[in-house]
C-alpha cells in the first residue's frame, strides 16, 4: 500500500478518483472509464456489462469509496473525468498513471496493475474466491488464485498462529 500513498502524493485530484475506482472496484480502465452517474445508486453501483468479458457487475460501494465519490465533480455523463472535464480515455489514463508513477519513483507500475492490487486486498481482508469474482469479475478462478496466492498464505498463517494459541493455552492450563 506505500506505493499507492507515494503515487497519490504526486497525481492530481482526477487521476487520484481514477485510482480509487480501480482500487475499490478492481475494474479495468476502459471499464471504469465508462461509470455514469446514472450508475451511482449511492449504496452500490448498478449492473454493467465489463467490456472485456460480458459479464454483468453489481458493485457495493464501501463508505470509503462514497465519500471519494461525493467529492468528484459532477462534469460529464460519466463519473471520472480529465482536468479539463473531459470523459477519460482508456489509453491516456493508462498513460497519465505510467507518467505519475515514474514520478513517484514506481518505475514499471500500470493502470492494470491495480486491478491485481485490488485483488490482493480483497484475499487479504480474508475474502473468498467467490466474493472477489463477484467484485472484479474475472472470469475465472485461477486468475484470481494466481493474484492472491501471497495474501491469502498470509491470512492462513495469521488463522493458524490464532489456532496454536488457543491449543497452547489449554495445554498450559492443563499442566
Amino acid at each position: 500500500m506505500s506505493e499507492i500513498s507515494k503515487f497519490r502524493k504526486v497525481a492530481y485530484k482526477e487521476l487520484n478518483e481514477a485510482i480509487a475506482f480501480a482500487l475499490f472496484t478492481g475494474q479495468r480502465e476502459g471499464d471504469i472509464c465508462k461509470f455514469t452517474w446514472s450508475q451511482d445508486k449511492f449504496r452500490h453501483l448498478e449492473w454493467f456489462k465489463q467490456g472485456k468479458t460480458g459479464a454483468e457487475m453489481f458493485i457495493p460501494i464501501h463508505p470509503l469509496f462514497r465519500k471519494i465519490i461525493d467529492g468528484i465533480d459532477k462534469r460529464a455523463v460519466v463519473i471520472l473525468t480529465t482536468k479539463t472535464g473531459h470523459p477519460w480515455r482508456p489509453e491516456y489514463l493508462s498513460k497519465e498513471t505510467t507518467k505519475y508513477a515514474k514520478k513517484a519513483g514506481l518505475d514499471g507500475c500500470v493502470f492494470h496493475g491495480l486491478r491485481k492490487t485490488a485483488t490482493v486486498i480483497l484475499a487479504d481482508a480474508g475474502c473468498t474466491t467467490e466474493e472477489i469474482k463477484a467484485i472484479t469479475g474475472h472470469k475465472t478462478l485461477a486468475m484470481i488464485s494466481h493474484y492472491s496466492e501471497k495474501a491469502r498464505r498470509r491470512v492462513r498463517a495469521k488463522s493458524a498462529v490464532v489456532k496454536m494459541g488457543r491449543r497452547m493455552n489449554k495445554s498450559v492450563k492443563q499442566n
